[in-house]
């Protein structure tokens, strides 16, 4: 929601949105559109009209699949034949390995824009591909480093262990 949002107040001059899910309790957490009352309602239906008062310029439309035997292979094959007619594709909920692949690569051919990003409360992650002819140059000339957090411990000071690659990592301490 919070890309979307920003996305409309941008002012392209359209934005679809697919998410044919229904709500659920987890959904308050993340999503300030929706309310109690909307649980059990499909998402895209609930927020459309919310998206499109942000905006009145950008026309805010549901992507609809109007095929009744909407399963894994007929949704993918789905949003594999609509992405000719988009920019970008922004996907924020999680999708297989294999989906993301097959997306990815039918983003590359049509020269799309790919963002896939998901937040999972504390942790998330973003992936970006805009094509070959996207370079991004690196001012610092430093690599960039993974830290994949092992254990978190409270106390009075909270100790963050990280996983250990060959040359091993500090442990980060913060202080209360």
């Amino acid at each position: 929601v919070e890309i979307t949002k920003n996305l409309i107040l941008e002012g392209p001059n359209k934005v679809d949105i697919y998410d044919p899910n229904y709500i659920t309790i987890n959904d308050l957490n993340s999503n300030y559109m929706v309310t109690k009352s909307d649980i059990n309602k499909i998402r895209d239906v609930i927020i459309i009209e919310k998206m499109r008062e942000l905006n009145p310029n950008v026309e805010c439309e549901i992507l609809k699949n109007l095929n009744d035997s909407l399963n894994y292979e007929n949704e993918l094959n789905f949003l594999l034949s609509k992405i000719v007619n988009y920019n970008m594709i922004i996907i924020t909920e999680f999708i297989s390995k294999n989906s993301l692949v097959e997306i990815n690569n039918c983003c590359r051919k049509l020269n799309k824009g790919l963002i896939y990003t998901c937040a999972f409360g504390l942790c998330g992650f973003l992936f970006n591909d805009f094509g070959k002819e996207h370079i991004i140059n690196n001012p610092y000339g430093k690599d960039d480093k993974l830290y994949p957090i092992k254990n978190i411990k409270k106390g009075q000071k909270t100790v963050i262990e990280l996983e250990k690659s060959l040359e091993g990592f500090p442990r980060f301490y913060s202080i209360k």
